[in-house]
């Protein structure tokens, strides 16, 4: 199994959805979700339990219905948490430094 990009009690944004309403969309997660009894079932990966912040994520169903709720599963590969760097994560070079470099006297 892959890493999980999310853990419980992270801050994260849903960078992919179903309904493109739910992009962008701010959402706690809570815990991991029973994967064998939720429509989203099918999905590969982990699912995880989120609260949305803010607005509530929109739920298509099997019969059409949309529902939006604030709390639902959302899966893994949808969201990116917002935190601050892990141990193993690479250093990001800030963009200034990529577009002006300092000269080599000014180092």
């Amino acid at each position: 199994m892959h890493k999980l990009h999310c853990r419980p009690g992270d801050l994260a944004v849903a960078v992919d959805a179903v309904n493109a309403e739910n992009v962008g969309a701010m959402v706690e997660v809570l815990r991991l979700a029973d994967a064998t009894t939720h429509p989203l079932a099918g999905e590969p990966g982990a699912l995880w339990w989120v609260r949305a912040v803010g607005r509530p994520m929109a739920y298509r169903f099997p019969n059409g219905a949309v529902l939006h709720l604030a709390e639902g599963p959302v899966p893994d590969r949808c969201l990116r948490p917002i935190r601050g760097r892990d141990d193993d994560a690479p250093a990001a070079v800030p963009a200034a430094r990529t577009l002006h470099p300092q000269p080599e006297y000014a180092r």
